[in-house]
């Protein structure tokens, strides 16, 4: 439900706080495949390299695509036909594209920095558009066992230009913390989000350890986009 920010230690971390790949026991790859509706699918492959006593090496790459759209064009403008304002002129295929990598390292007093540099391309028919965006993140281990806090920006960088039209990047600010209650078998996850181009957002996330083997999870978001509650098991 995206309470991750100070939870991050793995090659997600890319994604929500750069910081937290220090955290990685070991190197790692990640992927995943998306089916959403209508087609459309998301495609993920993110890892992680240990550097030895260097720190972290991150490295993702992210691709949305889009089934083929057929292209109209308006021809006419009569109320009273519709069907015959448009024409067909062939189709297009939609695409976004990004591709990161990002370090951390531990730098002393339980204070991990991390960050990262995304390479970012968006096509829309005859158009495309090539940006660049900066993601920064810490994350602290503080001296109660078990209890972290984490901070991440992401999406710095400058505008991107699509078919004359300019837009900014998604900027989003994101501060939480991480901690044990109930003997240790249960963790809680807190995050505040403050996206530039939305509401802020508050989540909370809780998973309980059965045995070491069956982990129920539930979660609770607000903003305006999605349901409040969540839930889910590993």
């Amino acid at each position: 439900n995206g309470a991750y920010v100070g939870l991050a230690d793995d090659a997600s971390g890319i994604y929500y706080n750069p910081a937290g790949m220090a955290r990685s026991l070991d190197s790692e790859v990640q992927a995943t495949h998306a089916a959403w509706f209508q087609g459309v699918a998301m495609e993920n492959l993110a890892a992680v390299f240990a550097l030895g006593g260097e720190g972290k090496l991150g490295a993702a790459l992210n691709v949305l695509t889009v089934p083929s759209i057929v292209r109209t064009d308006q021809i006419a403008n009569d109320p009273s036909n519709p069907d015959n304002n448009y024409v067909t002129d062939g189709s297009f295929s939609p695409m976004n594209m990004a591709g990161t990598l990002a370090y951390a390292r531990p730098v002393g007093g339980g204070v991990m920095l991390g960050g990262d540099l995304k390479l970012i391309n968006e096509s829309l028919d005859s158009a495309s558009a090539t940006g660049i965006g900066l993601g920064l993140g810490a994350l602290w281990l503080s001296p109660i066992k078990d209890l972290r806090f984490g901070a991440a920006v992401d999406n710095l960088g400058p505008p991107m230009t699509l078919g004359g039209g300019t837009a900014g990047l998604p900027f989003i600010a994101r501060l939480g913390g991480t901690g044990r209650i109930l003997d240790g078998q249960c963790l809680v996850s807190v995050e505040g989000d403050l996206p530039v181009d939305d509401v802020p957002a508050l989540a909370i996330a809780l998973e309980y350890d059965i045995d070491d083997y069956f982990f129920p999870r539930v979660g609770w978001r607000i903003d305006n986009e999605f349901s409040p509650w969540s839930a889910g098991f590993g």
